[in-house]
C-alpha cells in the first residue's frame, strides 16, 4: 500500500508568503502593533500640518496655496483638500485674488 503524500503549500500559496512578509519588512512593519503606533503618529502629524494651515490663514495677509504646499512639503492639491475639511468643520475661509496672481486664502475674522 502507497503512503499518502504529506500536504504541502501549492506554488503559489508559498510564493504569496515571501511576497507579503518581504513587503512587510519593506515597510517596515514587524508586527502589528507597531503599524498600529505608525497610525497615530500619523494621526498627530495631520492635526499639527492642520493647526499649521490655520496659523497661516490666520494671519492678516492670510496664505496662498503654493506658500502653505512650501511651508508642509505638500502638493498644491493635497493643501485644497485640506481647506475643503477645514470649510466643512465650520471654518470660515475667504479667497481673495490680487491682479495676476494666485488666490489668497484666509480665515474670516469674526467681528
Amino acid at each position: 500500500m502507497k503512503a499518502k503524500p504529506k500536504k504541502t503549500a501549492t506554488k503559489h500559496q508559498s510564493m504569496q508568503s515571501t511576497k507579503t512578509s518581504k513587503n512587510a519588512k519593506r515597510k517596515g512593519r514587524t508586527t502589528p502593533a507597531s503599524s498600529a503606533a505608525a497610525n497615530t503618529v500619523n494621526l498627530k502629524e495631520k492635526s499639527t500640518c492642520r493647526s499649521i494651515i490655520l496659523e497661516a490663514l490666520g494671519r492678516p495677509e492670510g496664505a496662498s496655496l503654493s506658500e502653505i504646499s512650501q511651508m508642509l512639503g505638500w502638493q498644491k492639491h493635497s493643501v485644497s483638500a485640506v481647506l475643503t475639511g477645514l470649510r466643512l468643520t465650520g471654518h470660515a475661509i475667504l479667497r481673495s485674488r490680487d491682479k495676476g496672481s494666485d488666490s489668497r486664502y484666509r480665515l474670516e475674522s469674526s467681528v
